[in-house]
């Protein structure tokens, strides 16, 4: 699980944006990877991925789609 911390003028969050390997032990990790992120300051905490990964334990922890990304071939 990678994440990184992103500071807005309005709000500081923890994007979680590269995950992979076990669920179980991603699904895990979380508590404490939002715990840490509020002790970093963060109010808010996003996730980027694949629209599969609506299907699972993130929305358990609140995780709801918020925006959809588009891309182009360059």
């Amino acid at each position: 699980m990678v994440t990184e911390l992103l500071k807005t003028p309005l709000r500081k969050t923890l994007l979680f944006f590269l995950a992979g390997g076990d669920m179980a032990g991603l699904q895990a990790m979380v508590p404490a990877v939002l715990q840490w992120g509020r002790e970093q300051g963060c109010t808010h905490a996003a996730f980027v991925g694949r629209f599969g990964w609506e299907r699972t334990f993130v929305r358990d922890f609140g995780f709801r789609p918020a925006a959809t990304m588009m891309e182009v071939a360059l």
